[in-house]
């Protein structure tokens, strides 16, 4: 797959399952606060896993060095826990 049909394919997937748990979601979460909480805590989840992604995907070529997909999962894994604890005190 090239480089932007294979991070638009992501992008997809990534917003019809963000899509899906918000629309689970607002069966337990009823008031406009909590709605609003869950689009944002959304929106902010959906660009850091596509910034993420295409930060992180290897090179088309795929010659990596030895471990190099362990190292840019481990960054990607980091990058989201980051954020993750950045976001929930707010």
């Amino acid at each position: 797959m090239k480089e932007g049909r294979a991070l638009g394919f992501f992008a997809a997937v990534s917003a019809a399952l963000i899509v899906i748990a918000t629309v689970v979601l607002r069966i337990y979460f009823r008031t406009t606060v909590e709605h609003r909480a869950m689009l944002i805590s959304a929106g902010l989840a959906f660009a850091v896993q596509l910034g993420s992604y295409a930060l992180l995907r290897p090179s088309r070529s795929g010659r990596g060095g030895p471990g190099e997909l362990m190292l840019r999962w481990g960054v990607g894994a980091v990058m989201r826990l980051l954020v993750l604890v950045w976001y929930a005190p707010l």
